[in-house]
Formats: C-alpha cells, sequence, structure tokens
C-alpha cells in the first residue's frame, strides 16, 4: 500500500509498506512531517509488558520467539488505525494511492 499523507503546512510524505525492511515501512518526504511518521510507524513496535498484548486485537500483532510486536506495516494497521485515528489527531490529510 502507498500512501500520502499532508500535514496542516503543506508538508507531504509517502509511506510505503511493501518496501518495507524488518517491519519498518518506506518513508519519503517533507521533514518535519517524514520524521514525526517515521516515529509514529517505525518505533516502540515491541511491546514490553504482559497486559499490553491483551488490550490489542491479534490482527495488529505478529509473534516472534516468544516475544509480540505491533505490525505497523500491515494494510490493516494502516487503513484501521494509522489512517482512521493517529492522522486525523494530528491534522493530517490522507491519500491512499495504491492498495
Amino acid at each position: 500500500m502507498i500512501i500520502r499523507v499532508t500535514d496542516q503546512n503543506g508538508n507531504t510524505a509517502t509511506i510505503d509498506n511493501k518496501g518495507q525492511v524488518n517491519g519498518a515501512v518506506k518513508i519519503e518526504g517533507s521533514n518535519p512531517l517524514a520524521a514525526h511518521l517515521d516515529r509514529m510507524l517505525n518505533h516502540r513496535l515491541q511491546l514490553t509488558f504482559a497486559g499490553q498484548v491483551e488490550q490489542i486485537e491479534d490482527r495488529f500483532l505478529l509473534e516472534q520467539d516468544g516475544l509480540y510486536y505491533l505490525y505497523k506495516a500491515s494494510d490493516v494497521y494502516l487503513k484501521e488505525h494509522f489512517i482512521a485515528v493517529e492522522c486525523p489527531l494530528f491534522g493530517y490529510e490522507v491519500e491512499i494511492l495504491k492498495e
């Protein structure tokens, strides 16, 4: 999926989850928007507290060697959480360029 995000200042960034590397989406564009999106999507992926896992829907999780990670690079996460919940909090406009 390729997504274009525009902030209130007109800065744009493109997110490409098909070009991901080790679960990190590829982000290109204007700073500080691109840097902020990178922090939102590519950091704090490992869930460190047992209570965190219970509060998150299974379809957003990835289990690897007994550790749980929030799989933010998935189409489901991007559509149902990032676009629907996080982007409106920051006033970002989102356009899906390719599904």
